[in-house]
């Protein structure tokens, strides 16, 4: 296995923690639950560093999470909304099947309808 060790606020959240053993499996991530709004900073140990702060563990790297902490003061509430339209502003205007096959013989044999079926 040559995933990188995750680590979200402290914890491990890969290998036995986690049920998702890969990211590559099916394009899963280890934090794919995680909003990406709660994201504080994001680092990357690889080689020495990461090594050093959490042995043979962090031989392919480390990858670092840190989200957003509550801070002193007057409570904040902070919504994020989207908004779709279902239904289609203006149409263009177009032929039926019947009235464009009457426009191509039209158009095609000067308006001589001799029999021939075009569609």
């Amino acid at each position: 296995m040559n995933d990188p060790l995750w680590i979200v606020d402290g914890a491990e959240i890969i290998g036995n923690n986690y049920q998702v053993a890969s990211i590559t499996d099916f394009g899963f991530s280890p934090i794919g639950d995680l909003d990406p709004s709660d994201i504080a900073s994001i680092d990357i140990l690889k080689d020495a560093s990461a090594t050093a702060l959490y042995g043979s563990r962090g031989a392919n790297g480390v990858i670092v999470i840190q989200t957003k902490r509550g801070k002193k003061g007057k409570a904040q509430l902070q919504v994020n909304t989207k908004f779709t339209l279902t239904e289609v502003p203006r149409t263009i205007p177009m032929l039926s099947g019947d009235e464009q096959r009457i426009y191509y013989i039209e158009k095609t044999t000067g308006g001589l309808d001799n029999g021939t079926s075009f569609f």
